[in-house]
């Protein structure tokens, strides 16, 4: 079943390797040329709020309730995320989020 974009923004994320909380979805990022969907910004919490990037490959389900990934470890910096977009001729691989 289909989800709005405006669905997503607030869930929270889970790693499915060990259910551990990683943040929640606070912006959804597409491609410029065909609009399809290439990562979820995930802001974490804690004393020192950061953001970062979950590539559209390392997600395991989109749920009710929560977005699986597949661990924690497919979150992506959001400083790093950027650095990569502005590689020459290049955007960030999904595949390579690691």
């Amino acid at each position: 079943m289909a989800q709005r974009v405006s669905e997503l923004v607030g869930k929270v994320v889970v790693a499915a390797s060990n259910g551990e909380k990683l943040g929640t979805v606070s912006d959804v990022l597409l491609d410029e040329t065909d609009h399809h969907l290439v990562g979820l910004v995930v802001r974490r919490g804690g004393l020192m709020k950061s953001e970062h990037v979950l590539p559209s490959a390392a997600v395991q389900t989109f749920g009710r309730d929560t977005v699986v990934s597949r661990t924690a470890e497919d979150l992506v910096s959001a400083k790093d995320w950027r650095a990569r977009a502005q590689l020459p001729g290049s955007t960030p691989d999904p595949s390579r989020a690691t």
